[in-house]
């Protein structure tokens, strides 16, 4: 979010809790994360934070790559710098809160079956000591850890797809209006099936697109559409974000307020 960051450390930032449109300034620190969201949930782990540092490389890493990406574009990166974006992009798709919850929520009903059967093996052999008990009820809370660890083995294949493909950034600072960031930032589509393009904002005048070489030939690409094709992004940013969209002020005349209004999700 630091391209959107003004003068003052804040983004502008626009939501719809209660079905009305608010805005207001906002410091990017903590903007849509949930505390202990990645928290391990079994005690047994010897960090309970291997999930939280772990992301946070990720997202220090990417949050340079970013940088060298608005200011030198794809070209120098080197193979591991492209997977490493590729990978926190695509952790994008799969991070969201409340997607993590519902699929905890899905798996420890399994879990708990698997727990419940191991558990009444075991008493088969013999009854259950304390120490047993403990770690059986403490192994109970492990399914969210599995649904983590499932989610970064996912990034990680998407990431391998992603990086050979063709990497641009384009500059749309021409174009008279500044890109916006949604919480649902990624925008992707294909063709039979296969992933012909996706993209995402870096900052107000700049956005990456991947993509399958036919995919550059679509005419609103073309330098001479900036206008539209900005103006194409930041509608996409409100249509899809779930909680927030972020710009770097109200934008011409309240535009953004205006565009927030009409199509950030009630």
């Amino acid at each position: 979010m630091s391209p959107w960051v003004g003068e003052d450390g804040c983004v502008q930032s626009f939501y719809r809790p209660y079905g009305k449109i608010y805005t207001s300034r906002k410091s990017p620190k903590g903007l849509g994360s949930e505390a202990h969201l990645y928290t391990a949930g079994w005690p047994g782990f010897s960090d309970p934070y291997f999930f939280e540092k772990g992301l946070g490389k990720i997202e220090n890493s990417a949050a340079k790559i970013r940088n060298r990406l608005i200011t030198e574009g794809p070209d120098h990166l080197t193979a591991d710098e492209r997977e490493t974006f590729a990978f926190a992009i695509s952790l994008l798709l799969i991070r969201r809160p409340e997607d993590i919850h519902l699929r905890v929520e899905q798996a420890s009903g399994n879990w708990e079956k698997s727990v419940n059967w191991l558990v009444e093996e075991q008493e088969k052999i013999s009854p259950l000591n304390e120490q047993q008990s403990d770690f059986f009820e403490s192994l109970r809370k492990h399914s969210k850890d599995l649904v983590l660890e499932a989610m970064l083995q996912a990034g990680m294949r998407r990431a391998q797809s992603w990086s050979p493909l063709l990497w641009r950034v384009l500059d749309v600072s021409n174009a008279g209006i500044e890109l916006v960031l949604g919480d649902r930032p990624i925008e992707c589509w294909g063709r039979d099936g296969v992933l012909a393009c996706l993209q995402i904002p870096l900052s107000p005048a700049k956005f990456f697109v991947a993509g399958s070489l036919p995919s550059w030939q679509e005419i609103k690409f073309k330098p001479e559409y900036s206008q539209g094709l900005a103006e194409d992004i930041i509608e996409g940013q409100f249509r899809a974000a779930a909680r927030f969209v972020i710009a770097k002020d109200l934008g011409k005349n309240n535009g953004y307020f205006t565009l927030a209004e009409r199509y950030l999700a009630r």
